[in-house]
């Protein structure tokens, strides 16, 4: 066995045929002339010993890396999220160390260069709508010195469109739900508050659909849907006057007499009291016939009512609010036809 040694380094090594081999790591020994002390511990044959030999040791002079910024895209949306890296290379092989990426207000902080590369991640919505300089700062290993280099990359403002379905036919009184679809080209990530207005009805439409808006969230997904839902009226219809003030000042009287002759003395029998209920609804009847028309003195109870949302074809215009905004704000119409 042979131990080699200097200040605080020592190395064993087994001899092998009579010789060894012993690697001192680089960076163990100072710059200048160091003396390495070698020792034989002996065996049975041969008493232990010691020698020495001197190792001049010259400053290892840095050189130049090259640092390359690789990123996944060089155009993208404000909301998609970005992948680069950062490769650290040069004459002596692959660099080692940290590498720090950064834009405007953002900065990765130190990632370390894992076989000469750094595979760094910049967030969606981090990066500002235009033309943005990515920094890769190198920090420099024991082969490269330190460096930095750039590079640009175009930054458009996401966007989303919307897109209605084939649209309604209801009849008046019932409730409609229109899928609305948003797609997003270049990743927009956030929400989308869905608002409708009736844009266009039949002429002389009346009892007006209405309809309400949904919310679609669109965070991590290139297409998503919310609904719209739209209210129709129904028709309906009632009296206008109620049955004994139809019948005018006729009918007071025919009311007393039936008052009367309600409560016929103990002498008279049960034909007494229908015979009085017949003539009741006939004098009834004879005077709603020749009553004049809601607008006649003393006339008859009209008819009247509510005729329901007017039949025709309506449209719609669905408004889609982003957060963060899309300008402009993006919209779809589809239509709604009442039977």
């Amino acid at each position: 066995m042979v131990t080699a040694s200097f200040g605080n380094y020592t190395g064993t090594a087994q001899l092998s045929g009579g010789q060894y081999s012993l690697t001192i790591p680089g960076g163990t020994l100072p710059v200048g002339a160091d003396t390495i002390t070698v020792s034989y511990i002996g065996d049975s044959h041969y008493a232990s010993s010691a020698t020495s030999t001197i190792v001049n040791v010259t400053q290892w002079i840095q050189i130049v890396p090259t640092v390359t910024v690789t990123p996944a895209a060089t155009t993208i949306g404000a909301s998609q999220q970005l992948s680069v890296a950062v490769a650290i290379s040069g004459s002596s092989g692959q660099g080692s160390g940290f590498v720090t990426l950064s834009s405007g207000a953002w900065n990765s902080g130190a990632q370390a260069v894992i076989n000469g590369t750094a595979n760094i991640s910049i967030p969606s919505n981090t990066l500002t709508v235009g033309t943005d300089t990515l920094t890769a700062s190198y920090s420099g290993d024991p082969t490269y010195l330190a460096a930095t280099t750039t590079t640009t990359i175009t930054v458009n403002p996401s966007t989303f469109t919307l897109a209605a379905g084939n649209g309604l036919i209801i009849a008046p009184g019932q409730q409609g739900v229109e899928t609305i679809t948003a797609k997003t080209p270049d990743g927009y990530s956030g929400t989308i508050t869905l608002s409708c207005a009736l844009t266009s009805e039949p002429s002389g439409a009346v009892n007006l659909p209405t309809c309400s808006g949904d919310l679609i969230s669109m965070i991590g997904a290139s297409a998503n849907s919310g609904d719209v839902t739209v209210n129709t009226t129904a028709a309906n219809a009632f009296l206008t006057h109620p049955l004994l003030p139809g019948l005018g000042g006729f009918g007071g009287a025919v009311l007393a007499f039936f008052v009367f002759l309600g409560t016929p003395a103990r002498r008279r029998g049960w034909r007494n009291l229908l015979g009085v209920f017949i003539l009741f609804f006939t004098l009834t009847g004879l005077n709603a016939c020749g009553g004049g028309g809601s607008n006649g003195g003393g006339g008859g109870g009209g008819g009247g009512g509510n005729s329901g949302t007017t039949a025709g074809t309506y449209t719609f215009t669905v408004t889609g609010t982003g957060n963060p905004a899309v300008t402009p704000v993006p919209t779809t119409v589809f239509t709604l036809t009442v039977n």
